[in-house]
Parts: structure tokens; C-alpha cells; sequence
């Protein structure tokens, strides 16, 4: 059966990052039992899903435990100073994320999928990962039930202050690994991204090539976009900023060559690749809010850095999300 890629949602894999991986979408099976529509025979076919089925605990393993682990880290550091622990506004206090719980079945599962066929080159990784993120789990856990209870409160911080130290290194040190493992699924992500939009391309997919296209460069806009805005301080126009407002100018040229190609193509020829039913039109609504949101963020704050981008902020996540769903739905 032919399989597309699958966008799983996240509003954030390090910093903002969403992250895809690879599912099923059924179309049209071969009728000789040998290739399937474009060509690719039964053995490679059954490459790609060992592979793929290889990945899905990695990427779990991201979404599920360097998501959040992350994302308390820089919530923590919001309310205390990085070399002490001391609160950075002891009037205001400490606050910490809620603990994360079902991770160890996570962490198994990507262990195993380490020492399964076929090697890919993330492997390399897992051990290391799985042992810091242990270590991390357990002191942000212990820190989560401190501050959740109030403890800080009764010992005046001290449980806090003495646990404040291991935690740093623990969470810098897991931060490094997560990256490797993140950078190692990407590659392997874009690897096979470019594998089947030669593939669509052979087979005159047309539709889908486009999709795939705005889908690819939607990724990458709102992964710079919230690289580019500072978790806490004040906002300015960088360099970063001005060059996300310039690729805006691509991303709206893609999204017109793939209404172009949806519209040109007749309702005859979309049957031939698409079920009965498939709106297309959602997901350049979707993708146009995004674009145009992205490009509010940035005219504000180029008017006035503490301008209130918060709906902006947030909806550029959302539409994005709302591209993922349409592009699944549509098994794009």
C-alpha cells in the first residue's frame, strides 16, 4: 500500500520546532503484486516501513520526553538565576512544570528500537539519551513535587536550592544529547521527504509535489520564526526576524503554484490520485494565516517591541497545526 507522510503535531520539540514523522494514508495497491503506483518494489516498500516503524519511538521519545523536559527547563529559569537557584523575584516566588509521567515506557521503547533492522544512523545515540534523560526525569520530577506541594515555603527553599545544581547540569547535559537525536531525525525526515516528492513527481502527482512543497517550507517558517523570538526579555528586529518576513515572499509563491495546480487540474485526473470528497481549499486557508500572522508578528514589533503579539504568537502554532491535520487528512 502506498504510504504518505504523516505531520504529528507538537508546538514545540526544543524550542518551537514542530516535528513530522512518517504514517499510513492507503491508497490504490499495485495489481501485479510486484510495484505499487510509483514504482517502488514490494522489498523497498518493506524497507520503508521497517524503517518507519523503527522511528516512531524516537520520535515519541521527542515529543514525549525532550518536549517537556525542555520546556520546564526554560520555564524554571523564568524564576530563578541559572548559577544559584535563588528567585530571580522572591516576592513573586518559584513555580516549576508539573512532573512528567509515562516517559520510562518511552525511554524503553526507544532503547529496543535502537537494536532493531534496520540501522539507521540515530541509533548511535539512544543509550546516551536514555540514560541522561533518566536522570533528568527524576530531578525535574523531584523539583515538579516540591514546588507543586509548596515545600518551598516550610524549609524556606532549601530542598529546592540544594537539588537547583544537579538539575542544571543534568538538563544541560540531556539538552546536548536531545539535539543529536533531533538533528539525526531530521536528516533522516528530509532524507525520505525528498525521496517521495521524486517519487510523485515520476508519477505526476502533481498536486501532492505542491503540497509537499508548502508543507516543507511551512516547517521551516514557523521552526525560524519561533527561533527567532526570545523565550523571555524584550523583542527586537534581528537579522533573523527581517530574514523569516523575506522568506514569507517564498512560502506565498508556493502556496499560489499549489493553487494553480489544484485548480488546473481537472476533476478526472484527481480521481485518479485522490478519494472522493478531498476539499483542498482548508489547507491554503490554513497556510495563508500563517503566513500573514508571522508577517503581523513582525510588523508590529518593528513598530513597537512591547507590543502585545501574544494572539499572533499563539496562532501561528495553531495554524500550522490546522496545515498538519489538513495535509493528513488529505493524505497528502
Amino acid at each position: 500500500m502506498k504510504k504518505y507522510p504523516v505531520y504529528i503535531l507538537t508546538i514545540a520539540l526544543l524550542m518551537g520546532i514542530s516535528l513530522c514523522s512518517t504514517s499510513c494514508g492507503d491508497n490504490k495497491s499495485s495489481t501485479d503484486g510486484k510495484t505499487g503506483e510509483t514504482g517502488e518494489s514490494t522489498e523497498d516498500a518493506g524497507d520503508d516501513k521497517a524503517l518507519q516503524a523503527k522511528m516512531n519511538p524516537y520520535v515519541e521519545a521527542i515529543n514525549e520526553v525532550s518536549k517537556p523536559l525542555n520546556k520546564g527547563y526554560s520555564y524554571y529559569l523564568n524564576y530563578v538565576q541559572a548559577e544559584t537557584g535563588e528567585p530571580l523575584n522572591k516576592a513573586a516566588g518559584v513555580y516549576f512544570m508539573p512532573e512528567i509521567k509515562g516517559a520510562d515506557t518511552k525511554l524503553t521503547a526507544m532503547e529496543n528500537a535502537a537494536k532493531t533492522e534496520p540501522k539507521a544512523a540515530i541509533d548511535q545515540y539512544a543509550a546516551a539519551y536514555v540514560t541522561k534523560a533518566k536522570e533528568a526525569l527524576n530531578l525535574h520530577n523531584q523539583l515538579a513535587a516540591y514546588y507543586q506541594a509548596k515545600e518551598h515555603l516550610v524549609d524556606n527553599q532549601a530542598k529546592g536550592l540544594a537539588l537547583h545544581k544537579d538539575y542544571i547540569t543534568a538538563l544541560t547535559d540531556f539538552k546536548t544529547t536531545a539535539q543529536q537525536v533531533a538533528e539525526a531525525y531530521d536528516k533522516y525526515y528530509k532524507d525520505g521527504t525528498a525521496r517521495y516528492i521524486a517519487k510523485l513527481e515520476k508519477k505526476g502527482d502533481k498536486i501532492r509535489v505542491a503540497a509537499n512543497h508548502v508543507m516543507n517550507e511551512a516547517e521551516v517558517l514557523q521552526k525560524d520564526f519561533y527561533a527567532a523570538i526570545p523565550s523571555k526579555g524584550p523583542i527586537t528586529i534581528t537579522p533573523e526576524l527581517e530574514a523569516v518576513m523575506a522568506k514569507t515572499t517564498g512560502f506565498q509563491n508556493l502556496v499560489a503554484t499549489y493553487n494553480t495546480t489544484e485548480q488546473s487540474t481537472s476533476d478526472e485526473e484527481k480521481k485518479k490520485f485522490f478519494r472522493a470528497g478531498t476539499s483542498f481549499s482548508s489547507f491554503t486557508s490554513n497556510a495563508n494565516t500563517l503566513m500573514t500572522d508571522i508577517r503581523s508578528v513582525i510588523d508590529k514589533l518593528k513598530k513597537d517591541p512591547k507590543a502585545d503579539i501574544g494572539y499572533e504568537y499563539e496562532n501561528i502554532g495553531r495554524s500550522y497545526d490546522r496545515m498538519i491535520q489538513e495535509f493528513n487528512r488529505n493524505q497528502f
